[in-house]
């Protein structure tokens, strides 16, 4: 019954109100339940919350929102680590090319500066000296032939010190990810302490990710010495030293702008990864995992932060794996290629 109402203040009579009205006031009005009310129909006055119709209106609390369920199935993380494990090998293996453009100062000297590389070979030809020679991993078995030839002691170190720069290289990617991150974590059973555990390795791999370029610059940089320093005891025209070192600036150019890449996108996904545990830290204990691998939130907002995030990830592994189809797999094949044809061409002297 919603007639006239009528409710007491400072022991005064307020009224007659509609129902509307007296439910805008006790909204808005301290310890609205104990204020005192009256209609028609009562037998006394009563207080506003022992009234079932105002209690419904005014005090009962709303509902809570449904569990919403995710559209899209949950985070891949079993396939988004697959491919960051997958990646970083990967990044070994294309650095491990890194020795196939070495030779390409020794090219830029002979097409370049013919004087300077006939004073390092002597009285051999380039073809004579080279003769049967198809890799350039040959070159140490040739030193060991000709243990005064300056032009042999300069190319093999030259290729001692593109391998050296390989192996720290392989180290310092293989320290990006502490080792607790080579364990799939299992979100759905994962408490608390575990999560926060795995959130802290993410933080330190996506800061070894970025600080990893730096690094790698300075171990290009160490090589670069190495051999400046070397060639510096020859008696060598400025052009040839010139030469020498723009083929290894440019091999190292080639390598730095992929790896960067890599990188960057590597701790993209560390980042993303990182903000997806934020949130199940966060609603720990509230939040459940369907057996399709959904993950299902109270909360409509939650549920789009953490659809928002797997996006992320699955950007960031996509990015992965463009780069390891582009760069590795395809230029990785043109710098064998062209390592095969242009040692074939630099020893026969064509």
């Amino acid at each position: 019954m919603r007639g006239e109402w009528y409710y007491a203040e400072n022991w005064e009579p307020i009224g007659p109100i509609t129902f509307d009205a007296l439910v805008d006031h006790l909204r808005t009005s301290p310890n609205s339940g104990d204020v005192q009310v009256w209609r028609d129909g009562l037998e006394d006055w009563q207080a506003a919350k022992d009234i079932p119709e105002l209690f419904d209106s005014v005090f009962r609390p709303p509902p809570l929102p449904q569990e919403r369920k995710i559209a899209a199935r949950s985070v891949p993380m079993g396939e988004a680590i697959g491919g960051k494990k997958s990646a970083l090998g990967q990044i070994a293996v294309f650095v491990a090319l890194t020795a196939a453009l070495w030779l390409g100062g020794f090219f830029s000297i002979y097409e370049n500066s013919p004087e300077g590389i006939e004073r390092l070979v002597g009285e051999f030809t380039p073809s004579a000296l080279l003769k049967g020679v198809t890799d350039p991993s040959e070159m140490e078995r040739l030193v060991k032939e000709h243990p005064t030839n300056q032009f042999l002691k300069l190319t093999a170190t030259t290729y001692r010190a593109a391998l050296e720069t390989n192996r720290l290289t392989r180290e310092l990617f293989d320290e990006i990810e502490p080792p607790a991150l080579a364990k799939d974590p299992d979100l759905a059973t994962a408490k608390r302490p575990d999560l926060e555990k795995y959130r802290h390795d993410l933080r330190t791999a996506e800061t070894n990710a970025t600080e990893a370029m730096t690094r790698y610059v300075v171990l290009l940089k160490d090589e670069r010495a190495r051999i400046v320093a070397f060639a510096n005891t020859f008696d060598l025209k400025d052009e040839v030293k010139r030469q020498l070192l723009i083929g290894i600036d440019n091999r190292h150019a080639r390598f730095t702008a992929y790896i960067s890449q890599m990188l960057s996108a590597r701790a993209q996904f560390y980042r993303a990864f990182g903000k997806v545990l934020d949130i199940l830290i966060e609603q720990s204990g509230t939040y459940k995992v369907q057996a399709s691998g959904q993950f299902v939130f109270s909360s409509p907002y939650i549920a789009d932060r953490y659809t928002a995030l797997a996006n992320e990830i699955n950007t960031a592994s996509k990015r992965v794996a463009e780069l390891e189809k582009q760069e590795l797999e395809k230029q990785g094949e043109q710098l064998a290629q062209f390592q095969q044809e242009g040692w074939i061409r630099f020893v026969s002297g064509k």
